[in-house]
């Protein structure tokens, strides 16, 4: 899965920000709508693993 962060407003028409977890952006949103909040954004989050990398050179230099 996915983290994703999120912007949106509540049924009082709060803003509302928040990061979740979804297979993709879509299931994100039906998972905001199924909590009673309206998507405004929804991004992909980056994780450490993304930010650091991961080598793959196995000793070799």
């Amino acid at each position: 899965m996915t983290v994703f962060a999120y912007s949106g407003r509540d049924q009082n028409g709060d803003a509302i920000n928040g990061a979740l977890d979804a297979a993709n952006a879509k299931a994100a949103a039906h998972q905001l709508l199924a909590g009673g909040i309206h998507p405004i954004s929804i991004k992909a989050k980056k994780t450490e693993v993304d930010e650091e990398g991961i080598s793959f050179s196995f000793g070799r230099k």
